[in-house]
């Protein structure tokens, strides 16, 4: 799955009846009243049954807010005893168990089958059941499309959802085989995991039969139902086809999706040595999505932020090859070989994410995707730092756990040891290690264990404690460098941090020469894991003068995780340089380490601002470029991260010096997009907006909207006046949605709406936001919390405060996943002072059992607002 946040469930307790068990006369199993799946739980339960077969009916056809199902599962238990069937919320009408009729005891997530309704061997259990539509994004979405009154539906089911479609054994290492049976609208189109094999009318509504998958985990099943538009290709004897819902038809490059669907397909198939294994390759793009994408078996779902209303840049084209090609990979990685448990979702993830950029680099034009994945490594390095870090394989306790962990660790870590693992065996003996993995364990469930077996098997070296040292740690090793010269000398030191792991560092040395940087030497340091730091030293010798470095790089292309402390005398020439180098990685690395070091108080935020600002008046590559805006003005949603956040600004002095630097960026940035075109003006045009709130600038987002005519450019600009009090704002919103009628034009409303710094605006949201019962979708909650209170509006949610707490107490942990990661994200009442620090640290000690999605985002909206606290301090010095 293509990250954004996953959602768990609505806890609705359905008794339906009550028959006394033996087991049921003193009280019932704890099984009955869990609310999250447990893994000592699944583990059991993935002992006693085998060979499962789900034949599933579902019924769509009907108008109303809720579906009917008819779920048929057969599977094999050695000993009868009592079976858990996921299922949460619904209604569930009927049951029978091996042809007999039976009432069944259930709790929020499963439903008992007795024992004593069961025999050795084979059994089969019958249960009719209603349950509503979600709103979440999970389970079985249900949208209406306001531009036609079209309905669209699709199901979300990773890691736990798939029980709030139907009852299933809802846990990844037991597969199953899905026959599914669908009725429906007549001219709605129906997909699934296979094709359909039957298509019958029957008046208004048509019957959809699809042909038995192979053995697949429950999270990968897929249905997709609504009058969605279709193109139809093919790659070699596999259909291709792509979906939409019809107002968006016209946005969709369907022929370039295709090709990079076709270049893709061939590479993965000759790379690890195993021909895509499914029959056909359907990718669904659908509204209100949690992800970016996620990877049913070959039914893959898109969020439709991949779309464009007008002008395709590259930067757009490469954003969505990278994860069409990342859920790809998990068509090998996650789908035909699967994780027996969440603590090895990185072998999914990890995975996806590093072969994605493998792709991009050997099948694509984007052949400089390394950079955006060194870019990209920034988030992981933060995560790592956090309180909020873990393994990369660790202990995942239960489902709502799992939610938590698909984030920056599983994916930009894991593909990052993946690189500095392919750099360490070499890169053919990596990918013959992957195909001996994938053939030796397609259709099966896997743990860390049989990765490491495959990979010493193929090499023929013992890498078990490689592996544990990476995988089973937290933390970034840092790594200070220093240099020394001689005639025909120069030696190389580097300082691992404690504990730093093993690994193979490519150090290189740098010198101007006739006004560009050259590579003048280049040596590999070999460092095993050391229990305390310690320097290493290399010799570079040659029987001629070699000429001293300018500079050195401890990390030289980027194969490392790790970051670097330059020494006093590379600093300086970098400082001078930095525009020198030719190397678009090379920057981007170093860059990268700069802000790191600001970030840890170990470089000056007033040095790195000005020669950020330098920079940007000279840089041409448009990854650096977004670097550069992300980690000044906060561009693209990382203004928490960002020399405007950071930047001190309490004091009369403080606050001249702010206005001044902000003049500035606005001035640079202002004059770079006015000569620029594609995208560097699409990146310069979001710092713009991220910068301007004088009032100069502000008649000038006014003037580009009168000039723009593409609808999404116009509406971030709109979302610029609203968020800066632009006295005409309200009413351009208003005039936008009379002539833009979509659901996207709606939603950004939204975004505008709840961004204006007027008290009658922040009050109606937040009090919405506050009720027992939240009557948004959770991409409208996304919207909404990700626009109410910006850097410069913090302030407003002191208000707020003792209700935020009571909320978060009482009434958002009986939420789904999605809306508690976006309300505690957005809500999180800090301001970068030491009281709101104090405040929700105490709050958080007080409350330990807030459920994982709400208190992760609070302990890191905690953790960064207190680096932002050391910074500020560091840069008074």
């Amino acid at each position: 799955m293509s990250k954004k946040n996953l959602v768990l469930f609505s806890v609705v307790l359905f008794i339906f009846g009550c028959t006394t068990f033996p087991f049921m006369k003193d009280k019932p199993p704890q099984y009955i009243k869990d609310t999250v799946q447990t893994e000592s739980f699944a583990a059991k339960r993935s002992l006693q049954i085998s060979n499962v077969e789900y034949k599933l009916s579902v019924d769509v056809s009907e108008p109303g807010e809720s579906f009917r199902g008819d779920q048929e599962i057969s599977f094999d238990i050695k000993t009868p005893e009592d079976v858990y069937i996921d299922f949460q919320g619904g209604e569930l009408l009927s049951a029978q168990v091996n042809h007999n009729v039976v009432k069944l005891e259930r709790g929020p997530l499963y439903i008992v089958v007795p024992k004593s309704s069961l025999v050795p061997g084979r059994n089969a259990v019958q249960l009719v059941y209603r349950h509503e539509y979600s709103r979440s994004g999970s389970g079985l979405h249900k949208f209406k499309d306001p531009e036609d009154d079209k309905v669209y539906m699709y199901t979300d089911f990773e890691p736990y959802d798939a029980s709030r479609f139907a009852p299933f054994f809802d846990q990844p290492d037991i597969k199953g085989t899905l026959e599914l049976t669908v009725k429906a609208p007549l001219r709605w189109q129906v997909v699934s995991n296979t094709m359909e094999t039957k298509f019958e009318k029957s008046g208004a509504e048509s019957l959809w039969v699809f042909s038995k998958t192979v053995p697949m985990s429950t999270y990968l099943f897929a249905m997709m139902a609504g009058p969605y538009h279709v193109w139809k290709s093919q790659y070699k004897e596999i259909p291709l086809r792509i979906f939409v819902r019809d107002s968006l038809k016209k946005y969709v490059p369907y022929q370039e999706w295709f090709k990079i669907t076709q270049a893709g397909l061939e590479y993965f198939s000759d790379y690890f040595a195993e021909p895509y294994p499914f029959l056909k390759y359907d990718q669904i793009i659908v509204p209100e999505f949690n992800a970016g994408a996620m990877e049913n078996i070959a039914a893959v779902t898109f969020a439709e932020k991949y779309l464009k209303r007008k002008d395709y840049t590259r930067f757009d084209k490469r954003r969505l090859y990278n994860t069409v090609l990342h859920e790809m990979a998990h068509m090998w990685f996650g789908d035909l070989v699967t994780n027996k448990w969440w603590n090895d979702l990185w072998l999914n993830e990890s995975f996806a994410t590093y072969m994605a950029t493998l792709a991009m680099v050997n099948s694509t034009s984007f052949k400089d995707s390394w950079v955006n994945f060194s870019i990209y490594k920034q988030y992981s390095y933060k995560q790592d730092e956090s309180i909020t870090t873990h393994p990369i394989s660790g202990i995942v306790e239960n489902s709502s756990q799992a939610f938590t962990n698909f984030d920056s660790i599983t994916y930009g870590k894991g593909a990052s040891v993946m690189k500095e693992l392919s750099h360490y065996l070499g890169a053919d003996l990596f990918r013959d290690s992957l195909r001996n993995y994938i053939k030796k364990h397609s259709y099966k469930n896997t743990t860390l264990n049989d990765f490491i077996a495959a990979f010493n098997e193929t090499s023929k070296l013992n890498l078990t404690a490689w592996f544990r040292t990476w995988l089973k740690s937290t933390g970034v090793d840092r790594v200070k460098q220093s240099f020394s010269c001689e005639p025909n000398k120069i030696t190389f030191n580097v300082e691992v941090s404690p504990g730093g792991k093993p690994r193979t560092i490519k150090v290189s040395g740098f010198k101007k020469r006739w006004g560009a940087i050259q590579e003048v030497a280049t040596t590999l340091i070999q460092t095993q894991g050391l229990a305390d730091s310690e320097i290493i030293s290399r010799e570079v010798t040659s029987e001629k003068k070699i000429d001293c470095p300018d500079f050195i790089y401890a990390n030289h292309e980027d194969h490392g995780y790790l970051k670097i402390e330059f020494d006093e005398p590379s600093l300086t020439f970098i400082e001078e340089n930095i525009d020198l180098i030719n190397s678009d990685l090379l920057r981007a690395a170093i860059w990268s380490d700069l802000w790191a070091m600001v970030r840890d108080q170990k470089y000056n935020l007033d040095k790195f601002s000005e020669l950020a600002l330098k920079s940007l008046k000279t840089e041409r590559n448009q990854d650096l470029l977004l670097l550069l805006t992300q980690k000044t003005v906060g561009s693209n949603g990382g203004e928490y991260d960002s020399v405007y956040y950071y930047m001190p600004n309490k004091t009369w002095s403080e606050k001249l010096k702010y206005d001044k630097m902000n003049e500035a960026y606005e001035a640079v940035i202002r004059e770079r997009m006015s000569k620029e075109v594609a995208d560097r003006y699409k990146i310069f045009l979001d710092a713009y907006l991220a910068s301007v709130n004088s009032k100069e600038g502000l008649e000038h987002v006014a003037l580009l909207l009168g000039k723009s005519d593409n609808p999404d450019v116009r509406w971030k600009l709109l979302q610029t006046l609203c968020r800066e009090g632009y006295k005409k704002a309200s009413e351009l919103v208003d005039l936008e949605l009379q002539s833009d009628k979509s659901e996207i034009a709606y939603k950004n409303s939204l975004s505008c709406r709840a961004s204006q710094p007027n008290m009658q605006s922040k009050d109606y949201y937040v009090r919405e936001l506050l009720k027992d019962k939240i009557n948004f979708t959770s991409d409208e909650v996304d919207r909404i919390t990700r626009s109410l209170y910006p850097n410069r509006q913090r302030i407003g949610l002191e208000k707020y405060r003792s209700e935020i707490f009571e909320a978060l107490r009482t009434k958002w942990p009986k939420l789904e996943h999605s809306y508690q990661s976006d309300l505690a994200y957005g809500f999180a009442p800090l301001n970068c002072d030491v009281k709101s620090n104090e405040l929700l640290s105490e709050f958080i000690n007080s409350n330990e059992k807030l459920p994982p999605a709400l208190k992760k985002p609070l302990l890191s909206k905690l953790d960064e607002d207190k680096r932002c606290l050391a910074v500020r301090e560091f840069n008074r010095k």
